[in-house]
C-alpha cells in the first residue's frame, strides 16, 4: 500500500498516526504542517501545504490524510490543494479496533477512530472523521467534510450535512436531519431536524443561533 503523508501537527494528528501504526500495513513518510510550533508526533517534518507539489516530485507516489479536526478547515485546505495538485491522492483509515460493518461505503479521506461503530449500510462522506467511541447507527448519510466527536452516539437514518460538527457525547435520534454547516453542542439531545449553518444546544437541542 502507499505510504501517507498526514497534514496537520495537532492532537488529531497524533490519533491519526496511531491508527495507522497500530495497523501495521503502511508507513508514514511524515507530517505536513502549518503551525510553526508542532508537537512531536516522532516523524519528520516535510515542511507545510505549500509544499506538497515538491513532495510529489520527491516521493512520487503517496497519500494524503488531513488530519485537522475541524471540518470547515479540512475543506479549505483541501480546495487550496485541488486548486494546483490535481493528482493527490487521499488515504481513508480505519482503526483495526473500530468496527464497521459490511455494506458500509467510505469516501476518500476519511477517517474512523479507535472504538468508533460504523452500522451497516452508511455512506461516510469525503474527508469525514468518526472520532474515538463515537457510533453511527444503520444507514447514516454523511456528507464530506463532517465531523463526528468522541462518544456521539447517531440513530439509524440520521443526515448529516457537509461540514457539519456534532460535538462530543452529542445524540441525534432516528431518522433526523443535521443540516450542511451546522454545529451540535457537546451533550445536546436532537430530537428534531436541524437547519443548515445553526448552533442547537441542550436537551432538547434548541437553536441558539
Amino acid at each position: 500500500m502507499n505510504p501517507v503523508i498526514i497534514l496537520g501537527g495537532g492532537g488529531q494528528a497524533s490519533v491519526v498516526a496511531d491508527a495507522i501504526e497500530t495497523r501495521g500495513v503502511r508507513t508514514i513518510l511524515g507530517v505536513v504542517t502549518n503551525d510553526s510550533s508542532p508537537p512531536d508526533l516522532g516523524y519528520p517534518i516535510l515542511g507545510n501545504d505549500d509544499d506538497l507539489l515538491f513532495l510529489l516530485k520527491k516521493y512520487g507516489v503517496f497519500e494524503l490524510l488531513m488530519a485537522v479536526g475541524d471540518g470547515r478547515v479540512r475543506k479549505q485546505i483541501y480546495c487550496k490543494i485541488s486548486k494546483c495538485l490535481n493528482d493527490i491522492r487521499y488515504a481513508t483509515i480505519v482503526h483495526p479496533r473500530a468496527n464497521v460493518a459490511s455494506k458500509v461505503l467510505m469516501g476518500e479521506g476519511s477517517f474512523v477512530a479507535i472504538g468508533a461503530t460504523v452500522g451497516v449500510g452508511s455512506d461516510i462522506g469525503a474527508h469525514s472523521l468518526i472520532n474515538t467511541n463515537a457510533s453511527v447507527d444503520h444507514g447514516c448519510k454523511l456528507e464530506a467534510f463532517v465531523s463526528i466527536a468522541p462518544n456521539v452516539a447517531l440513530g439509524g437514518g440520521v443526515y448529516i450535512g457537509e461540514a457539519a460538527f456534532v460535538g462530543i457525547g452529542a445524540t441525534v435520534l432516528p431518522s433526523l436531519t443535521v443540516g450542511k454547516g451546522a454545529i451540535v453542542a457537546a451533550g445536546s439531545v436532537v430530537t428534531k431536524d436541524v437547519p443548515d449553518n445553526s448552533v442547537v444546544m441542550g436537551v432538547p437541542a434548541q437553536i441558539v443561533r
